[in-house]
């Protein structure tokens, strides 16, 4: 696959179904959007009918994911797509939360989101629905199995280390209420903006690997500040997203064919999510044709 110069499958169709079915709906950019950028407003669509794509997009995409990894792992496909598409479902419901305008709606709204992952990681291993809970905590996630009354927290390497690098970066400082909120470490800048490694275009915000990174500039005003961290908040959620029912699975299946490998599978998270997204945004060389980035135009609007 990757010999042909073609992104992953599952994952080009994932991110797709994810932000694709969401364009329909865009409508006019928000003012998040800088002004050469942003393409004429020529049509309109009903609000409900974004909300009915995205929930679409979000079920069709834990759906597919369910029933491909069960269906590697020699379960049924059909089991593993109905019981994903009900974990897709709820994801849509956190990605909904997570922009409200009360307090703590990101913490909220990730965790919600956080359970539909788990019901399609769960789906795509044949086990029970909520057999286990991959809570996202800080730096890492804390696996819960009701059942067995067992905690295990496993730390994410990459979130640590990009938390680290903006430690070490003097323009950078965390907003501790901001984090709170989004349940997410947020740092922000002061007056200065930002560019994504490999783009060509500043930003007022980026995310890798659940840690948020945000412009702080007075002048853009209370409202676009607002939407600059709901927009961010949904990319939290799309890479917790990946996380878990794409890039984590995969990579555990691997593991375990590798001798001695295996038994670390479980014991340390490599978080790949914005990776993947970096190496599928080539195939979408405007940035507002990202899939992932008309998702998070449509939610924070």
């Amino acid at each position: 696959m990757h010999g042909s110069g073609r992104p992953p499958l599952l994952a080009l169709l994932l991110v797709m179904l994810a932000g694709g079915a969401c364009s329909l709906a865009a409508q006019c950019l928000p003012s998040t959007i800088p002004p050469e950028e942003a393409p004429a407003c020529k049509e309109h669509y009903p609000t409900w009918a974004g909300e009915l794509a995205a929930f679409g997009a979000n079920a069709v995409l834990g759906a597919i994911s369910g029933g491909i990894m069960q269906e590697l792992k020699g379960g049924s496909f059909r089991q593993g797509f109905t019981r994903g598409f009900a974990g897709g479902s709820v994801i849509y419901l956190g990605k909904r939360l997570a922009v409200e305008r009360f307090e703590a709606a990101g913490l909220v709204g990730r965790q919600v989101a956080a359970v539909g992952g788990s019901m399609v990681r769960n789906a795509g291993e044949g086990a029970g629905v909520l057999e286990k809970l991959y809570l996202p905590v800080g730096v890492g996630r804390l696996e819960v199995r009701p059942r067995a009354g067992k905690l295990q927290f496993t730390p994410d390497l990459t979130a640590i280390g990009w938390t680290v690098w903006a430690m070490t970066q003097a323009e950078l400082t965390i907003d501790r209420a901001a984090s709170l909120s989004a349940g997410a470490l947020v740092f922000r800048t002061d007056n200065q903006v930002l560019r994504q490694h490999g783009d060509t275009l500043t930003s007022s915000g980026i995310t890798n690997s659940g840690v948020i990174y945000i412009v702080g500039i007075p002048a853009l005003g209370p409202v676009v500040a607002r939407k600059q961290l709901a927009h961010e908040r949904v990319h939290v959620l799309q890479q917790d997203q990946l996380f878990l029912t794409v890039t984590d699975p995969v990579e555990e299946l691997l593991l375990r064919q590798l001798p001695f490998a295996g038994r670390y599978a479980t014991r340390v998270d490599v978080n790949l999510s914005t990776e993947l997204l970096r190496r599928l945004a080539r195939w979408f060389p405007k940035h507002l044709e990202r899939p992932w980035e008309t998702e998070a135009i449509f939610f924070s609007r």
